[in-house]
């Protein structure tokens, strides 16, 4: 089984992208300071000080249902239509 694949009990969980993302830390949590980001997660910022984080989501999939959890945040341009499809995810319901 690929590791973006796990079953819960009768669900089958698959971790999907809709894509990443860039900007300073501080423009998208603005309650931190770029000191807290060097110091307490610097290995997150590249040579800019910048921060690349990926918007994911998850497909549940059980008894020919399918539910996908999303923050409803995401990337300017998503991806998520064609990460379905790449990683085995239907979207026709079965009657």
């Amino acid at each position: 089984m690929a590791d973006y694949r796990h079953t819960v009990g009768k669900v089958e969980l698959v971790s999907l992208t809709d894509g990443h993302g860039n900007g300073s830390p501080t423009a998208m949590f603005p309650a931190s300071t770029f000191e807290i980001w060097k110091e307490e997660y610097p290995d997150l910022l590249d040579e800019q000080g910048l921060i690349h984080p990926r918007y994911g989501c998850v497909a549940g999939l059980s008894s020919g249902k399918l539910v996908i959890v999303d923050t409803g945040d995401g990337p300017p341009t998503g991806m998520l239509m064609d990460e379905l499809p790449h990683k085995g995810v239907s979207t026709r319901l079965r009657q």
